[in-house]
């Protein structure tokens, strides 16, 4: 009987040890989840694109900042195509580790289009601090400010998001009138994509930026271009495909064999379906501006 009580004893101070350190731990995780979840990058001289280079002669390459309230001011850049009076516009929401000039070279492709790359809060010389209200907060501004381009065509402008910047697409596509939806590796919350690397933390308590892409899909009648990789271990193409099944609008679903989370968008035939996409809209999906 002795032997018992002191196994009982020794096993209740097991037990205890262990909820002491998974105590911890989610204490841990509560606190760091903005880093975990974003990875602010400077803008550096040898950043692709950071710097004017040189850009095919179908676009101008111009630096913006734009406030987007509470004292805090956005910077990033304006690639103008210099086609007619005015013209379609892809508005890019990058990945949580992505300063966007680095794609300055790879948007110079798009020969139609003109293209806003600004860095989210925080990112490059972005001022203020990362977090899901703001983000969605102020890709509404961006799309209010770049409506006010004389340049810009507000029947067909298309929100592109990377990862993290899918999140911020749907939202805008739920908010404002647009031509079409491009979402690489997307999503339908973040609070899924924790679950699949955090499982053993409560995830549905923890998180305070859920990036509820799904709630707002039903909701969503644009057209939209998934794009996703075959390998992507970050975030599953199961929470992809879940995404598009609740999307009102007509979609495309294209998986890229051979390709992770951070190989796509790496070769240039990965933009192919990108191309066709922004190709086949036009009259036929053009939105209708609401005033």
């Amino acid at each position: 009987m002795d032997g018992l009580l002191q196994l009982l004893k020794r096993s209740g101070r097991f037990l205890l040890l262990l909820l002491v350190v998974y105590g911890a731990v989610t204490a841990v995780a509560f606190f760091v989840q903005e880093r975990l979840l974003f990875f602010p990058q400077p803008v550096s001289s040898s950043s692709p694109g950071a710097e004017d280079g040189p850009l095919p002669e179908s676009h101008s390459l111009e630096e913006v900042t734009i406030p987007v309230g509470e004292g805090v001011t956005l910077h990033g850049w304006f690639l103008q195509a210099s086609g007619g009076p005015q013209g379609p516009l892809v508005i890019y929401f990058g990945g949580n580790a992505e300063e966007v000039s680095w794609q300055i070279p790879v948007f110079s492709r798009l020969e139609d289009h003109h293209v806003l790359l600004v860095n989210y809060r925080g990112y490059g010389r972005s001022e203020g601090r990362p977090g899901e209200e703001a983000l969605l907060n102020d890709s509404l501004t961006l799309y209010d400010w770049a409506l006010l381009r004389p340049e810009v065509d507000p029947r067909g402008v298309v929100a592109m998001g990377r990862s993290l910047g899918t999140g911020v697409a749907v939202h805008l596509a739920a908010h404002r009138p647009l031509a079409g939806v491009i979402l690489v590796s997307p999503y339908d919350s973040m609070v899924s994509v924790a679950r699949t690397h955090y499982w053993f933390l409560p995830i549905d308590t923890l998180i305070r930026h859920r990036f509820h892409s799904d709630r707002l899909a039903p909701s969503v009648e644009t057209p939209a271009l998934f794009l996703t990789a075959e390998n992507d271990r970050v975030v599953r193409q199961n929470l992809s495909w879940r995404l598009s099944t609740l999307w009102e609008g007509p979609v495309i679903w294209k998986s890229l064999a051979n390709r992770d989370h951070n190989s796509l968008l790496a070769y240039e035939e990965d933009w192919t379906p990108i191309y066709e996409f922004l190709e086949e809209l036009g009259s036929p999906y053009a939105a209708e501006v609401v005033n």
